[in-house]
Formats: C-alpha cells, structure tokens, sequence
C-alpha cells in the first residue's frame, strides 16, 4: 500500500541557491491518523523531511543530514493550511537553512548539516538485535497511534528520566526508499521518549495522557546518517530544567550501544490540553 507524505507544490521561484516554494498541506496526509488522533497537527520531523526532500529535487542538495542546529517550531499545521518554506543552501558551509511560514507567523526554523554521500554509509549498520521485551504498552503512554508511534517500549522510568527501546522495522512513514530511517528522525524519537516520560508521570498520578509540544533544540547531532533496519535503539530522555507553566528542558540520547545522537530539547506542556493554538506551541511533545 502507498503512502502519502509530501505536501502539494503550488508555485515554485528559484534564485541561484535560494528557493521559495508555495505548499499546501493536505487532509489526507498519513501522518494525521496517529499525530495526533483528535486534532491532527503536522509533525516537526515531517518538516524536516520536506525541507531536505525538496531542497534535493529543487535546488539539487544531498537528501541527508546527520546534525540541525538552532531548530524552532513556533506555529503548529493542521490538515489543509498553505504555508511557504523557503530554502536557502550554503555550499561552503554544507548547510542547508529552511523557514515555514505563513505570512508574518512563523511555523518552523532550522539549520541542517547536510551529509555528503560517502558519509551515508560510515558506521549506519550497528550489529542487528533480538526484539527486546515491552514492560510497558507504549500506545498507553503516548497521545497518538499507528505508524506515528516510532518506540516499541518503555524499559525503565523514574520521576525525571525515562529510557525506550525501538528495533528499527524495515519500513516507516520516515524510511529512506533503501529501508534505512534517517538520522534526522532522532529528534522525534527523542522526543517521544519524553512523552513517553510524561505518560508514565500521569499514570502514576491518575490522570489522561495529553498533548505536548516540542518547542526545538539549539543542536541535534548524529554519528551516523541513517539506522539501519534491524537495530536496537535505546532512547534517553533526562529532565534537566522544569519551569512553571509547563516548559521544560530534557538531555535526550540514542545509544545502540554507544551514543549514536544527542540532543537537548525544549519543550512545552499546556494545561489545557486543546490549547494547540498556544503562540509556543507548535508540536506534540512526541514529536
């Protein structure tokens, strides 16, 4: 069965390395399914995704990246929005710069360090692994379902810390068209080992797993360009700042063993749950 994940082009204006691209984002998209179930919202790793998809049929740059720096998420999209995503690369630093916007509203920012061919392959097959045992069932803990649950189990977990495991399956809503996931969708692991952490916490205190929201990271980096299929990952998420009105900072890292990417993310957790409109709020805390 085919999958649908890339977004409608309207128009396209290219500049030398510079490129603005009129999007539409449409309903059906099957990521909306599971991200989530009652109020669908793009994922932030979808973003990423367009934004090295469409600078390499575009402006011809390399489809992969292993580090993102000064990423933000400001706005959320929903099912149907327009949104113009303009790409700027710079051949000499190797980076690629992407803006989502709407209009004076931001929905995301970043910088990816793109990754050159022969760097794809160095070190992404780590040794194959057993499937590992599920002490806890995941869709329990996280507020979205189906192919968007990207972790298979929460292995141990405490009152500011949580690690999960994902064996890489051989096909995905984010797979390479080899099989391999990105190293970019790291950060959405991650971030789903966050809320995983915070579905623990409302079990434990009796009350509904909700939303979050991943507000970005100053730098996400990655010693691999891809997990191959077959791998065992552990996912770290660590509390390291908690302020009032639910923001939070989290130290997050993928071992599979030895530390494959990390990552200090910045998150948000509204009160009100429908509050996907908050001006912070532009991702679910699982990414």
């Amino acid at each position: 069965m085919s999958t649908r994940t890339a977004p409608a082009i309207l128009d396209e204006q290219r500049d030398g390395d510079n490129c603005t691209l009129q999007l539409a984002v449409p309903a059906d998209l099957d990521y909306f399914p599971g991200h989530f179930p009652q109020a669908p919202v793009l994922p932030g790793v979808a973003q990423v995704g367009w934004a090295l998809q469409l600078a390499a049929s575009h402006l011809g740059t390399s489809p992969h990246c292993h580090e993102m720096e000064a990423l933000k998420f400001q706005h959320i999209m929903q099912p149907g929005e327009h949104t113009t995503l303009v790409l700027r690369h710079d051949g000499a630093r190797g980076r690629l710069h992407f803006a989502f916007h709407d209009g004076e509203r931001q929905h995301s920012t970043g910088r990816l360090v793109l990754a050159a061919p022969q760097e794809r392959q160095a070190g992404d097959h780590v040794p194959m692994a057993p499937p590992v045992p599920t002490p806890d069932a995941i869709a329990e803990l996280l507020p979205h379902a189906g192919e968007m649950i990207l972790l298979d189990a929460v292995l141990e977990h405490g009152p500011g810390h949580a690690c999960c495991s994902r064996v890489v399956p051989a096909r995905g809503l984010f797979h390479d068209a080899d099989g391999a996931l990105p190293a970019w969708v790291g950060v959405e692991l991650m971030a789903q080992a966050i809320a995983a952490w915070a579905g623990c916490q409302a079990r434990e205190h009796g009350t509904p797993v909700r939303p979050g929201f991943l507000l970005g990271t100053r730098r996400y980096n990655c010693n691999v360009a891809t997990f191959a299929p077959g791998s065992l990952l552990r996912v770290e998420a660590r509390r390291d700042l908690h302020e009032e009105g639910g923001m939070g900072m989290f130290a997050c890292r993928i071992e599979a063993p030895g530390v494959l990417a990390e990552a200090r993310l910045a998150v948000f957790s509204p009160p009100d749950a429908g509050a996907l409109s908050h001006p912070h709020a532009t991702e679910p805390r699982h990414g």
